[in-house]
């Protein structure tokens, strides 16, 4: 019989398997709480004070108390998955972002509500452009606000 210790039996990895990324702290909350049940998460260059006009206007239309929806402006090297990770909302709004990392990329289209784990998210352009064009506006409304509020 061997007398070895069991644990000298065992290979020790030394690459990293999975990376948790930490929660930075300078999310930034534009408008709403750390309780609200939808985020609507896009670029801190990309906020100005018709699209966060445009934005209340779209969640007023759903039918969205104030108390129910954030908005978070997301700096460079920041990603829709810290907001995820920190929070767990039930619904996301990704302008210009989508879900991926270095072991995932979740490529849906836009407009387009879908379902990951016990989130709904839903994919969009950039919100200068949805502001300049009216096309993207309506598909916006139509066929991912409208399904995704169940409007």
């Amino acid at each position: 019989m061997n007398n070895q210790n069991d644990t000298s039996l065992l290979y020790t990895f030394h690459e990293t398997l999975y990376v948790d990324f930490d929660t930075p702290s300078s999310l930034t909350f534009l408008k709403g709480n750390q309780s609200a049940e939808v985020y609507v998460v896009f670029s801190q260059s990309d906020i100005n004070a018709n699209s966060q006009e445009m934005l209340e206007k779209m969640m007023t239309a759903c039918k969205l108390s104030d108390s129910q929806y954030a908005f978070i402006a997301l700096d460079q090297g920041q990603t829709p998955q810290h907001v995820y990770k920190a929070y767990q909302p039930h619904i996301m709004l990704l302008f210009n972002f989508k879900l991926s990392n270095d072991h995932y990329y979740i490529d849906r289209p836009l407009h387009r509500p879908f379902n990951i784990a016990d989130m709904k998210v839903l994919y969009s352009h950039r919100l200068a452009d949805i502001i300049a064009n009216t096309q993207l506006k309506l598909d916006l409304w139509n066929n991912g606000l409208k399904p995704l509020f169940s409007i």
